[in-house]
């Protein structure tokens, strides 16, 4: 029987043997390993969803103190700008973390979140 041949986006055939084959992945299905890419995933995912969730005290906290001068109006394009940027940067550095790992993205951001809830506490006007 002939070697089935599978196509590419661009049209080509190449065959089936020399093509990678997902299925040879080794992905782990159970035990520690398993369960501790779980628990990275929730930590990961928890402070930056908890942070995302607490804007709405966050602007409540800023417009009743440091920005009490300014109007609601005034404040809230901060917090859409945080939240935009927030999503935005989603498809960007998902493939940077796809293409070169967690480093490039993981150090940035960190220092960057730290960096912004500091100075969003020496803030007295915008």
């Amino acid at each position: 029987m002939p070697e089935a041949l599978e196509f590419s986006f661009d049209g080509s055939a190449y065959s089936q043997s020399t093509s990678s084959n997902i299925d040879d992945c080794d992905y782990p299905e159970g035990g520690l390993k398993a369960w501790s890419v779980v628990l990275g995933a929730w930590c990961a995912m928890v402070p930056s969803m908890g942070l995302l969730n607490s804007l709405g005290a966050l602007q409540a906290w800023t417009s009743t103190h440091q920005l009490k001068d300014y109007s609601e109006s005034s404040i809230g394009w901060i917090y859409g700008a945080y939240t935009f940027f927030l999503f935005l940067g989603g498809a960007q550095f998902g493939h940077i973390l796809d293409s070169h790992g967690p480093l490039y993205v993981i150090v940035p951001g960190s220092v960057g979140m730290v960096l912004s809830l500091i100075f969003l506490s020496l803030s007295e006007a915008f």
